[in-house]
């Protein structure tokens, strides 16, 4: 059978037609992915080759019959060899090669209706999963819409290649149309961007995978023409070697924590990618310290926990920052602080714990840069004490929910706090929930009981709208039959 007979049978009983196939004419082909409902087809229009006057004109339909890789096919290979499932995007000229060869190597491609939400899909799946993810769009346009779901991704940390047509850098001089400038465009949102060529293709896609993946994660940007898409690559693809996070200097840190006798905890999303939710949960324990959260970080302690007290810098948070007042050493593990909209006010002083360098916005008394784990199991050697943190975490959910029943009774409407408390005692305790950005994230993101890691997605730091459901329908994909439900307001649902 012919390679697209398939795909020609799809047509005739989608559209009642007929397309004959020739074998000097060329199939172009792009995909449509039903992300919903797992119903994949293609659209195919064939054109005569001498029509279409391109050289990288699809010869990666026929790649597997030769030795060397065409580059969009070595793409491919890398992507699957490193466990993608999905890339998310909208087809273009420039990347149909690539959609293509994705395919080919059983990795399916996720049509979004707009390119933003390809970001915001791929930043949910490397929260879910950890691991590096990818979206594919076109040239010009196609790469400017994507930027800001890019954005969201790489402010939050997530490590996910961004994969957009360009025009041939050799081209640019005569041929404007399309031509932007995207390393200028994306420089404020990515960590690097790499123009791929055939000649520096083995080495770039290792490059741009370990950029990614080092801390502190976040976007590569990987510009590929169609036409280098369509070239022989040069060599095989060099292993990915992700920057170690070495052993903190903690003797400092150390010293300011075990100086305290009222501490308190404040844990960030980097607790997350580390998966070091088990032993924040037993650093806690250990300094008898109440623990409060980020909206990123929703989930990594216990929200049954006898310490928790809440997340910090989301609605009714006012009693959760009493009690940091109250305390006299904050310890932050693993905050971003660009979560905070607001200016940090307090007056008690902070003691940090990161992969990275250290957050100014806390105005750290001590620092420890390096990982997680290595520097909680140093505090873990720290005396053990019996703390003030049960009495507290349990003042801060009586006063949290008094607040929210207080508001609740205060209205005969259907009040967004009651709305949230419907949600998290109608939905089973695994749910996930994702939350578009909005008065409503900061309601619900405080009363919803999520039950670990994974189970609250928003957009943090740059706090974009429209990627609920994008999310949403990117956790689904991942998360098979576990329920998911998107908080979206107006704004989020156009």
């Amino acid at each position: 059978m012919d390679l697209f007979a398939s795909d020609v049978q799809l047509l005739d009983r989608i559209y009642g037609q007929h397309y004959d196939i020739e074998r000097p004419k060329l199939i172009l082909v792009s995909c449509i992915v039903a992300a919903l409902n797992g119903v994949k087809g293609r659209l195919a229009a064939e054109r005569p080759l001498s029509d279409v006057g391109l050289p990288f004109c699809y010869e990666i339909l026929q790649a597997s019959e030769k030795t060397v890789m065409k580059v969009a096919e070595q793409f491919a290979v890398f992507l699957a060899d490193l466990g993608l499932k999905r890339v998310f995007g909208v087809p273009g000229t420039e990347n149909l090669p690539l959609i293509e060869a994705l395919m080919g190597q059983g990795v399916d491609y996720v049509l979004v209706a707009h390119e933003s939400a390809a970001g915001f899909m791929a930043d949910a799946t490397a929260y879910l999963t950890g691991g590096l993810q990818a979206c594919v769009v076109t040239r010009g346009p196609g790469a400017s819409n994507l930027l800001t779901g890019i954005a969201s991704a790489h402010y939050d940390n997530s490590p996910v290649l961004a994969i957009t047509g360009e025009v041939e850098r050799k081209r640019r001089e005569r041929f404007s149309h399309q031509a932007m400038d995207l390393d200028a465009l994306y420089a404020p949102a990515s960590k690097a961007s790499i123009y791929v060529t055939a000649e520096n293709a083995a080495t770039m896609l290792a490059r741009a995978a370990s950029i990614a993946l080092s801390e502190p994660a976040g976007v590569v940007r990987i510009g590929l023409s169609g036409a280098e898409a369509g070239r022989d690559s040069v060599g095989q693809v060099e292993a990915v070697q992700v920057a170690p996070v070495g052993p903190p200097a903690e003797a400092e840190l150390e010293r300011v924590v075990s100086g305290s006798e009222r501490p308190f905890l404040l844990l960030g999303a980097e607790v997350w990618r580390a998966r070091q939710t088990g032993a924040v949960a037993r650093l806690a324990e250990h300094l008898g310290a109440p623990v409060a959260v980020t909206a990123r970080a929703k989930g990594v302690f216990p929200e049954s926990h006898p310490l928790y007290c809440g997340v910090v810098s989301l609605y009714q948070d006012a009693p959760i920052r009493a009690v940091m007042d109250r305390s006299d050493l904050i310890l932050v593990v693993g905050v971003n602080g660009g979560e905070f909209f607001v200016d940090w006010k307090h007056s008690t002083p902070v003691a940090s714990l990161s992969m990275v360098k250290a957050d100014p916005f806390f105005q750290s008394k001590a620092h420890a840069q390096g990982a997680l784990d290595h520097g909680i199991s140093r505090l873990l050697c720290l005396p053990t004490r019996i703390g003030w943190g049960e009495a507290a975490g349990r003042e801060c959910r009586s006063e949290i929910e008094r607040l929210f029943e207080e508001k609740e009774s205060s209205t005969d409407a259907l009040s967004p706090q009651a709305t949230a408390r419907v949600l998290r005692d109608s939905l089973p305790l695994d749910t996930i929930v994702t939350s578009d950005v909005g008065s409503h994230k900061l309601v619900v993101g405080q009363i919803w009981r999520a039950s670990g890691p994974g189970r609250f997605i928003t957009s943090s730091v740059v706090s974009a709208m429209g990627g609920g459901i994008p999310a949403a329908i990117a956790a689904s994909l991942e998360a098979g039959t576990t329920p998911v439900v998107a908080v979206v307001g107006d704004g989020g649902s156009s």
